[in-house]
């Protein structure tokens, strides 16, 4: 019986707020050949779409991979905002991104003066031998989780053969209080089930100081463009504390496309995240 494709994907965007801009471009431009190809002011209609009618105003920022083949990177400025702490909070917490050879690109970030901070070296999944990854810090407090996919991994559906070296936003990260509610509200947008296991996330455990054996319930959801959604309960994590604007710092917003017909619109998350929903077929 053939698969039904998900309803909800690929995933679009991830959207940071950070102090400076400039600052954000310049360490994506420099380490991964990102290019900025968007800078300008939110606009009222914007602001009011998203219902944050705060960052009407605020200068906006957007990148594409270093060919113009995937433009997924959005910098809202904010000077004043709130530090970030990374991994701590509920809400989007990480960016996964397709890489081509995270080992090649490992060496690069560890040189002096990075504006990356790594956080968890190369090293293979626990579950599947075809997939290689790195964490990193960022310079808006980001994570990301750069990724190397070697291989099919069943019964996901990943990018392979990225265009460039450091390529596609392929799965937002999100953690959250209570994993069966998150999971319920996106599995309604993408017409699927999540699959859901207990696995041990070095980076978390790290940042909690838990001991390095300790498990997550997560779930995992197939969406469409060999997207996919990552789910994490924590409990130790703490709700994101929000700036004036109503966004939190760091990974601030993230934007899917949806097939449902409804006019483009932000959902709330039961974590607190911002998902921004985007017209576009599942495909």
């Amino acid at each position: 019986m053939k698969t039904r494709e998900p309803l909800c994907g690929p995933v679009l965007h991830g959207t940071l707020v950070a102090p400076c801009a400039d600052t954000v471009a310049a360490a994506y431009a420099g380490c991964f050949g990102f290019r900025t190809i968007a800078d300008a002011r939110i606009g009222a209609a914007q602001a009011a779409a998203w219902g944050l009618p705060d960052v009407a105003g605020l200068r906006m920022l957007c990148m594409s991979t270093a060919s113009g083949a995937a433009a997924w990177l959005r910098v809202i400025e904010l000077p004043d905002c709130l530090p970030p702490a990374p991994l701590k909070r509920h809400g989007w917490i990480a960016l996964e991104v397709n890489v081509r050879d995270v080992d090649r690109l490992a060496m690069r970030l560890e040189l002096p003066g990075s504006p990356f901070r790594i956080i968890g070296k190369p090293a293979f999944l626990e579950f599947s031998d075809q997939i290689r990854a790195m964490q990193v810090i960022g310079p808006a407090g980001e994570v990301l989780y750069l990724t190397e996919v070697r291989a099919p991994v069943p019964p996901f559906a990943l990018p392979l053969d990225p265009v460039d070296p450091v390529d596609r936003l392929f799965i937002p990260v999100l953690s959250v209080p209570r994993l069966g509610e998150a999971a319920a509200a996106y599995e309604a947008l993408a017409g699927g089930a999540a699959l859901r296991v207990e696995t041990r996330i070095t980076v978390l455990n790290a940042a909690f100081g838990r001991p390095a054996d300790s498990r997550y319930p997560i779930g995992v959801l197939q969406l469409a463009g060999q997207t996919l959604i990552e789910i994490d309960e924590v409990a130790q994590a703490e709700a994101a504390p929000l700036n004036p604007c109503g966004l939190p710092s760091g990974i601030a917003m993230v934007g899917l496309a949806v097939s449902d017909g409804q006019a483009p619109r932000m959902l709330r998350g039961t974590a607190g995240e911002w998902t921004e929903l985007l017209p576009g077929p599942g495909r």
